[in-house]
Order: structure tokens, then C-alpha cells, then sequence
């Protein structure tokens, strides 16, 4: 069989272009694809083509020959493989200026022409060969011409294109084309309105070369047709030279680029994501990546295509991990399994950069017995090293066309730092572009952050500032202080040494500093019991899932992207000319308006399953929801098992920060909805009546704490308790080995249970106990284990009575005698003085006895009875 193809999603010129080759070649059958842009569709179903013609999935036979249109790439026919796997192409018909080199390269033959529509360049081969047109034809060819035109107003509209329509409104019986509009959208729908609002609302702004150009982002969970054209309507509303829009409708991520400056070819957008088009017009669609990592990829191929390029000086990580000329292979070695290196320079005493040396090579000195041999003697010396003076673009070249995995920058010979593959991926090469484009938080820092504490976060900033870094609020304080909440103590991530800032900001405030090196992190105390944690900028790395991080130097993007969702992923800075800054490089500030959880890459929970715990209570405590990527990446992970990966106090950790909540049962239900009780531990569920027990506990610590007791109740041991209530006593025993509980939570534990097993049934009897029965009932557990009875029986009113009798009165009662007093009237044996003092304790329970008078008497008179 002999078919003409077109390319998928087929657009008004793609099937104008499918016909007329039809008519080159009648003995070709057109074959569309069956994803065809939707008001193509509905063309197609009303009105005549004036040509025979299949869908795709319509085909029954293999195909032998093709003829290609609007199209060079047989992976975007829309065609299934098998028909088309030994399906030799014998003609193009292409308007893409690669179908050029692409035609020589394949030798294939064909028709290559920039015109700004495919249409344009059949046309001239229907003119050669005389072939008369039917008005069907000149319809269809004039609606392909004006779409792929933009209406003659695209910066790729060529002479040909003008001469084409010329002659096919000539054709035309009547001189009228105000059908155009029905198939070719001139206005914007509701929902295409609602979307291009998102859109201008979630731009970024870069100065480019050649002018202004925008990176607009969105989300909606259903489709919305017509796209491309909500693009080109942004292009003039936001008066920049190109626009990039990057939206994911339902599960597919879409790219589009549209510019009207011929000096910015938007093509080279798309190309590195698999995608093509036209120097004014370009599109990918992206069906196996996650929103957050495709507006990453594509932000940083927007900076590195369009973006004015800087000196490596200002982008370089200055925290390099360097060895020694001087030192062993076994010291190098272990320096790079700390810091998760595979290559690390070498140096001179002075600084001088030497070489580079390479995990591979440094295990195969150390297994052959060489680790004591200086690592001077097996450098690779032809090390690629730049000056800190030259620009983005020469490590640009080393690293993406030389394929080097590192260039080295230096000044005046020494090592001034590095730059990575990676970094030039992560890099952010925007200034103040991106985050003034969201807000500027200064007002709100200082509003949220008042007197001292204001004054010791300015002060931190201005240490940063002097001693060459930068510092910056991140985390859980900026996510509170932009959802309004009330918030306490503040995280600084410090891009330099954030152990250095925390040691000066101590002694400038008159602080206390606590230094955890490993983690390179300080904690600084102040008097009035404010506490300020300051860490060094790091990514991590993970051996394997559940692990804990291999951490190190990097840039504040870096820092970022190692956070567990986009709305703990924000950063507010605190150095002088940028402060209130909001940095919000994963945008997290819109899921935060849009109370949507995400994850920041697709690996998320796999590399730390803990987030699904700490997405669990986020999620509970705002009322968010999982966005539906991320929800279907958790789902993925629990089918994995990965939460087996975690240790059982890490798992313990994440559940006491769930008791802290205010309404943990909250979590624990949508834990229960998830699945994930049974990953944690076999026989742990969470069912209806955990959660009223739950919510009586929280009730009965309230009422207890309104006593104003001076002992101390832990609530999460009754939350504990009660999540452990329904398992037997083994497997209850295995969880607390498991999670590393304390002696004291198993001594409440055993309380509880023995209370339930040998005396809760005393409370049934029919007639109400004494004081001193209640006393007998409950002397022997401690104030937790009541309080947790409190809440599991609170349906049991007589159960109430007595236990809030005990609490607030019984156990308050202090004995009227000692020992002592029993000596002196002449008892002696001590089982005896234990049994009468007992006993009086009783009757001072019952009101018996009074006073102490009256208790002496008491014992006077058994003495000489």
C-alpha cells in the first residue's frame, strides 16, 4: 500500500498539504493521523475534501512507500510502527528549515522551501503539473495558508505564501472567505480567557540581545483546546519579542515558543526536547515528564539559548572539594566517599591547579595494595581550565560539546572554583528577573518577624553581606509567612560558610552557638529562647532509598531542589540590595495559593520515602491536596515498598510530628485512605474508632491541663497507645521494638493493658464504688495511663466519673501518718505498718478520718486494743 503522512495533532495546513499531494499522486492514499487538532476534526466530519482518504487506525495492510508532508520525522506520522516499520519514503514536501540538511543527509528526494505555509510550496507543484482545483480544494488550501500564517502576521510569511493566496481567492466562486472563522479561532473561550490569565499572571521576564522575551507557566486538569493560538494571542498582550509557554493539561506537558523577531529562532527551544517547528513557532509535547521537571529543563534551555551570558566568576561554585599534591590515595579516596565525588582537582600548596584524579582510578591504585602512594604521581594534567573573566559560553562549549563532566575556573593560576554539567542544567543565570516578577516579602518579613528577632535576622544578612556570601530565609518560615500563620523559629541556608555567619551573628548578638560540622550547620541560641538554625547551601545524595543524605557545598537553586515539596522550596533574602527578595525557583508560590502538594522531581519519595509521611501531615495541617502527578508518583512509591527502606526511628520521628499537629487523627485518616499503615508495619490500621479516640484524647488533656497539674502529660504516648489499641499484645510488642520506644511508654502500655484485663470490669458492678474502691482502682497507674483510659472509655459515663475522681481529688489526698508515727505508739513489724497505714489512708480517703489528730487517736487506740 502506498500512503501520504502528515505529522500528529494535524493542523489545518499538515491536511491541505495531505490533499494536494493526493492530487500530485492519486495513486497514494492520504492517511491522517487520529489525533488531529480538534477543529481539523470537525472539518473533516463537515464538510468535502474532495479526495478518498484513511485514518490511521483505519489501515489493515503494511505500508511500501510514503511520500511525507509538513513533516521529516517518521516518529511523528501518528502512524502505529508496524505499518510503517519497512515503509521506504520516496518523496518530502517540507516548509521546516531543517528538512533542508535532513534531505541531503538521508538522500532522500524531495521539496525544501521557507515558506511560512506548507501549502504555499504544493501549490506551486499543482501549478507545474495543471491540475485543476475544485472548490473543496481552494477552500481547505486557504484555511491551511492563513493558519500557518498566523493571518500574514508571522515573521516567517514569505512572497510565496502571498502570490499562493492571490491566486487560490482567484479560484474562489465567490469572493468570500468569512468562513475562515468558523474553523480558525479569532476569539478566546471561557476557559482559553481563564488560562491565558494564569499564564500572564505566572511570567518571567528576561532581557535578552535582541529584546524582551517571556517564560509563562500553567496548570488545569482538563484539556484546553487550542493552545497554540492562547500563545500567540500572550505574544501581543505582554509585548515581548518571543514567548515561551510551558502548561500541563491534564497529564500531558506541553511547549510552545512564538516569536515575531527573526533574531530570536524559537525552534532552538524545542530541539533539545525533542520538538520542532519554525523560527516564529515551535511545539513539543512532553507525556513522560513530571510540571516541576519539565519547567526546569525548559527554563534553563530558555537561559541558555536566549539569555545575555555572564562571567564564570559570578556562577561558579567557590566550594570546592580539592585534594592535596601532597596526599595518599587512600586519603583522596575516602574524601570522595564523603562527599559523594567521582572526580576531584588537585592542588599545590599555593593553590596552583595541578590536575584532576578520578574515582575509577584511585580504586584500582587502592585495591592493588597502592594507597599509600601520593596522589601527585597519577593526575590527569590536561584538565580543562578556564578564567574566572570568561563567560557562561566557554564552559558551555567544554562541558555540552567537548562532553566534559567538569571545567576547573581559576584565577591567576589558583582554584577559584568549578563548574559542573549539572550547574550549567540547575544554574540561574537571571539576576533579579525571576523573583521580582512574584514579590518583594520585605514588609511581611518584618511584620512576621517583629523587634529583636527582625533585628537578628537583618543582622545575619549584613554578616553574610561583609564576609563575601549571601544569606537567605528558607523553608517552613517564608511557606507560613505567605499562608499569614503565626511563626517562631527561622531556618538560614548561607551560600558561603554558614557555620562562619552563625559564629559572628552569636557574638554580635550576645547568642549561644552550637556547630554540627558534618552537617555543616549551626544553631545559634539567644537568651530570650529565640533559636536561628544556619546551614551552609547543600545538595544531597542518596546511597539508596530510606538512607540518610551524603550532603555538600552547592548554590542556593541547589539547596532548594533537595526540599521535599515546591511550597517548602522558597527562599526570602536577606542581603542588603535584595532583601525581602522572594526566591521561588519551582513555584511553589502558586501551589501554596492553590493548596497543591508536589514534589520537586519524580524520584522524590523513592530517594526519601519519609517525604510521604511529611506530605501526609502538610497535606492534613493546610487542608491541601496531592497535586495529580505527585499523588500517582506516591501511589508508585507504596507499590515499591520504599517506606520498608526507612529505619524504625526515623519512622518514629515522623509519626511524633504528626502527634504535635493540631489534629493528628486528621493525618492518620488520609494515611488509612492511602494505604500506607500497612508498609509501615503488618496489623497497624487506623479505623473510625482510633479516630474518636484520638479526638477524646485530645478533649481529656484540655480538661486535665485546665487543673493546672504540675506534671508534665507526653501526648504523643496516648496517641501512641491508641494507635497500637487494637493489636495483640505480640505484634504490639514488635512495633514498640521496632520504633524504639521507651521503657517508660512500655511500662504505660502494660498498665493500660492489665488495667483493661484484671479491673475494668470492677466499674460494672451495680452499685457505685467508695472513695477508697476508686483509689484501689487506679493507684497503681501513672496520670498518662488514666488519662488515655479517659478518652477510650469516654462513652462510659460511670467509667468518667470515677477517673476524674481519682484525678481531681483521691490522688491528692497525702497520707495524715508516717511510719514514724506508728513506731512511737509501738507497732514494730513492717507488713503490719505498711497495712495500717494503709488502712487509715483509707479511711481519710472515705472521710473517716479528718485530721491528723484524729488519725493519731486512731492508731493510739489499735496500739493498746
Amino acid at each position: 500500500m502506498k500512503i501520504i503522512a502528515g505529522h500528529t495533532n494535524m493542523d489545518f495546513d499538515c491536511l491541505a498539504s495531505m490533499v494536494a499531494a493526493g492530487l500530485l499522486y492519486p495513486d497514494f492514499t492520504p492517511v491522517f493521523p487520529d489525533n488531529a487538532e480538534r477543529a481539523v476534526r470537525d472539518y473533516i466530519s463537515r464538510e468535502k475534501l474532495g479526495i478518498s482518504y484513511l485514518f490511521a487506525s483505519q489501515l489493515e495492510t503494511p505500508c511500501t512507500q510514503m511520500i511525507l508532508v509538513d513533516n521529516n520525522d517518521l516518529n511523528r506520522t501518528g502512524i502505529p510502527e508496524e505499518f510503517i516499520g519497512k515503509c521506504s519514503v520516496v518523496y518530502v514536501y517540507d516548509h521546516h528549515p531543517e528538512t533542508g540538511e535532513w534531505l541531503e543527509q538521508n538522500r532522500v528526494r524531495g521539496v525544501y522551501k521557507p515558506y511560512g505555509a506548507n501549502i504555499s510550496l504544493l501549490m506551486e507543484e499543482i501549478r507545474k503539473e495543471g491540475i485543476i482545483l475544485e472548490e473543496a480544494h481552494v477552500r481547505l488550501f486557504l484555511l491551511g495558508l492563513y493558519e500557518d500564517t498566523g493571518f500574514f502576521s508571522y515573521i516567517s510569511l514569505h512572497e510565496a505564501d502571498v502570490r499562493a493566496f492571490a491566486e487560490l481567492f482567484g479560484m474562489l466562486k465567490e469572493k468570500d472567505i468569512s468562513y475562515l472563522s468558523r474553523y480558525l479561532v479569532t476569539d478566546l473561550t471561557a476557559e482559553q480567557l481563564s488560562i491565558m490569565d494564569d499564564l500572564a499572571k505566572q511570567s518571567t521576564y528576561l532581557d535578552t540581545a535582541n529584546g524582551k522575551i517571556a517564560f509563562c507557566t500553567a496548570e488545569r486538569e482538563e484539556y484546553v483546546s487550542n493552545i497554540s493560538f492562547v500563545a500567540q494571542r500572550l505574544l501581543v498582550i505582554l509585548a515581548v519579542e518571543a514567548v515561551f509557554v510551558l502548561v500541563r493539561l491534564g497529564k500531558t506537558v506541553y511547549f510552545l515558543a512564538r516569536s515575531r523577531n527573526r533574531l530570536i529562532d524559537v525552534r532552538e527551544s524545542v530541539a533539545p526536547l525533542g520538538g520542532g517547528g519554525h523560527p516564529s513557532a515551535a511545539y513539543v509535547s512532553l507525556k513522560e515528564t513530571s510540571y516541576v521537571d519539565a519547567r526546569e529543563k525548559a527554563y534553563d534551555i530558555i537561559l541558555r539559548c536566549y539569555k545575555k551570558e555572564r562571567p564564570l566568576r559570578e556562577v561558579m561554585n567557590r566550594d570546592v572539594v580539592t585534594a592535596a599534591e601532597e596526599e595518599t590515595i587512600t586519603q583522596v579516596r575516602e574524601k570522595m566517599l564523603a562527599y559523594n565525588h567521582s572526580k576531584i582537582p588537585v592542588t599545590d600548596r599555593s593553590g596552583a591547579i595541578q590536575g584532576m584524579i578520578t574515582q575509577k582510578e584511585v580504586n584500582r591504585l587502592y585495591q592493588h595494595d597502592f594507597g599509600h602512594l601520593p596522589v601527585s604521581d597519577y593526575l590527569d594534567r590536561e584538565v580543562p581550565v578556564l578564567s574566572e573573566d570568561e563567560d557562561v559560553r566557554r564552559a558551555r562549549e567544554e562541558i555540552l560539546e567537548k562532553r566534559r563532566s567538569m571545567v576547573l575556573v581559576s584565577r591567576e593560576g589558583a582554584l577559584a572554583g568549578i563548574i559542573t554539567k549539572n550547574d550549567l542544567l540547575l544554574m540561574d543565570f537571571i539576576g533579579n528577573g525571576q523573583k521580582k516578577s512574584i514579590r518583594n516579602l520585605s514588609s511581611d518579613f518584618r511584620y512576621g518577624l517583629k523587634g529583636a528577632n527582625y533585628k537578628r535576622a537583618r543582622a545575619a544578612g549584613e554578616i553574610a553581606d561583609s564576609l563575601g556570601y549571601r544569606a537567605y530565609v528558607v523553608g517552613g518560615f517564608v511557606r507560613d509567612l505567605l499562608l499569614k500563620r503565626a511563626t517562631y523559629d527561622i531556618d538560614l541556608v548561607v551560600e558561603g560558610s554558614g557555620i562562619e555567619v552563625a559564629q559572628a551573628l552569636a557574638e554580635k548578638e550576645h547568642g549561644k552557638v552550637i556547630i554540627h560540622k558534618k552537617f555543616q550547620t549551626a544553631t545559634v541560641l539567644f537568651e530570650d529562647g529565640f533559636k536561628m538554625d544556619i546551614a551552609t547551601a547543600r545538595s544531597e545524595t542518596y546511597a539508596r532509598p530510606g538512607a540518610l543524605p551524603v550532603v555538600m557545598r552547592s548554590p542556593l537553586k541547589y539547596d532548594l531542589y533537595r526540599r521535599d515539596f515546591t511550597m517548602n522550596a522558597m527562599a526570602i533574602s536577606l542581603s542588603g540590595e535584595s532583601f525581602g527578595d522572594l526566591y521561588d525557583f519551582f513555584g511553589g508560590y502558586e501551589d501554596l495559593k492553590k493548596g497543591v502538594l508536589k514534589v520537586l522531581h519524580t524520584i522524590s519519595f523513592i530517594e526519601d520515602p519519609s517525604r510521604i509521611l511529611r506530605g501526609v501531615r502538610f497535606a492534613a495541617r493546610f487542608d491541601f491536596a496531592f497535586g495529580k502527578q505527585t499523588m500517582g508518583l506516591l501511589k508508585n512509591a507504596l507499590e515499591m515498598k520504599v517506606i520498608q527502606y526507612l529505619s524504625g526511628r526515623r519512622v518514629k520521628d515522623e509519626l511524633f510530628l504528626i502527634f504535635e499537629e493540631d489534629y493528628p487523627e486528621n493525618a492518620f485518616s488520609l494515611m488509612e485512605e492511602l494505604g500506607i499503615f500497612p508498609e509501615l508495619f503488618r496489623g497497624l490500621r487506623f479505623t473510625k474508632e482510633k479516630v474518636k479516640i484520638f479526638r477524646e484524647i485530645r478533649h481529656t488533656i484540655h480538661w486535665y491541663r485546665l487543673l493546672y497539674f504540675k506534671k508534665k502529660i507526653q501526648e504523643r504516648s496516648l496517641y501512641l497507645m491508641a494507635l497500637f489499641s487494637d493489636m495483640d499484645q505480640n505484634l504490639r510488642q514488635e512495633c514498640i521494638e521496632k520504633f524504639e520506644l521507651t521503657k517508660r511508654f512500655q511500662t504505660l502500655s502494660d498498665q493500660v493493658e492489665a488495667f483493661i484485663r484484671e479491673r475494668y470490669k470492677a466499674v460494672h458492678v451495680k452499685r457505685f464504688l467508695k472513695k477508697s474502691e476508686i483509689y484501689d482502682l487506679f493507684r497503681n497507674l501513672e496520670s498518662d495511663a488514666i488519662l488515655y483510659l479517659m478518652a477510650a472509655y469516654a462513652h462510659n459515663e460511670r467509667f468518667q466519673q470515677y477517673a476524674s475522681l481519682y484525678i481531681m481529688e483521691i490522688s491528692r489526698k497525702r497520707q495524715l501518718v508516717n511510719g514514724n508515727d506508728l513506731k512511737e505508739t509501738g507497732f514494730k513489724r513492717g507488713e503490719e505498718l505498711r497495712r495500717i497505714l494503709e488502712k487509715v489512708h483509707k479511711m481519710h480517703i472515705d472521710g473517716e478520718i479528718k485530721t491528723r489528730e484524729e488519725a493519731l487517736r486512731y492508731i493510739k487506740r489499735l496500739a493498746t486494743s
